[in-house]
């Protein structure tokens, strides 16, 4: 979480890391039910909160074992 000076506007940062490699598998759905809900959310107590989502698929990266 990050505050600016001077302004009421809190910023969150959020990252999902889908483990699975199914894309639309229960983990997926799971997440993105998550996110959904933090995204609609409205009781925040603060006055303006802004967040930034990132999700990180694991399937699509390109990881190599160590050599």
């Amino acid at each position: 979480m990050k505050e600016d000076a001077g302004w009421k506007t809190k910023r969150y940062k959020i990252a999902t890391i889908y483990g699975s490699p199914r894309k639309d598998g229960n983990t997926a759905i799971l997440m993105d039910q998550f996110l959904k809900g933090v995204e609609e959310r409205e009781d925040y107590p603060e006055a303006e909160v802004e967040v930034e989502i990132k999700k990180i698929l694991v399937s699509n990266l390109d990881i190599s074992p160590c050599r």
